[in-house]
């Protein structure tokens, strides 16, 4: 269990926590598609900031590549639910029981919802939304010739990891732009490898630490990645 403290973190360093969408995932096996908030991983996180009384100095950051992902899943989720509720609806009729199905365009009602929850965890400053899909797409290109990380490398799968290699894009990018910012990728992903902390230390001469949530879920002390 990582430990966390706030004697490890320097109060005139600026730390980002970029969080992967595999954090924010929703298995939909009980869903409310009326309402949208965080899980409780990121929540884990934000109150762990608030406690370090660091909120000035650490942000989380969910990028651009991230949300997109997150809107397809959670629009593909809406809609195979209410087909089935539709088709049951249509094909059976039972006593008692009446359902009424109207039509919806569900990605305009989640955006909306979701544009209200984000601009309240901004004014909260808890979560930023500033990391833009902005990507070197010969870079991509030559990741996924050479199966380079984080594409995967395995027979027939060199396209594999095309959103990971964005998201690692976008993260170079933004620390090109940033470099007094410190970068916490938060994922439970293993396609973030040695390979990449190597790169990202060749480029940048810093190290990249990787948060996943066995350290988010932890409410002890941290300290490792001062």
């Amino acid at each position: 269990c990582i430990r966390w403290a706030r004697k490890g973190w320097s109060c005139l360093k600026k730390y980002a926590i970029v969080v992967d969408s595999n954090i924010l995932y929703t298995s939909y096996s009980r869903a409310d598609f009326n309402k949208f908030d965080f899980n409780i991983g990121l929540k884990n996180i934000i109150s762990i900031i608030n406690d370090l009384k660091m909120e000035e100095n650490i942000k989380i950051i969910i990028p651009e590549i991230v949300w997109l992902e997150i809107k397809q899943q959670r629009k593909e989720k809406f809609y195979e639910v209410y087909k089935r509720i539709k088709d049951i609806n249509e094909k059976y009729a039972l006593p008692n029981v009446k359902i009424s199905i109207g039509d919806i365009d569900y990605e305009q009602y989640f955006n909306k919802m979701l544009e209200d929850v984000m601009k309240s965890y901004t004014k909260e400053k808890k979560v930023y939304y500033d990391m833009p899909i902005n990507v070197n797409y010969n870079s991509i290109i030559r990741r996924a010739i050479n199966k380079e990380a984080p594409f995967v490398g395995g027979k027939g799968q060199s396209d594999k990891g095309f959103k990971d290699a964005v998201l690692w894009e976008s993260i170079l990018k933004y620390k090109t732009l940033n470099n007094s910012e410190s970068i916490i990728l938060y994922s439970n992903d293993d396609i973030f490898n040695e390979n990449l902390k190597e790169e990202y230390k060749a480029k940048f001469d810093q190290p990249l630490k990787i948060l996943n949530n066995e350290h988010a879920n932890c409410k002890l002390k941290w300290n490792s990645f001062c």
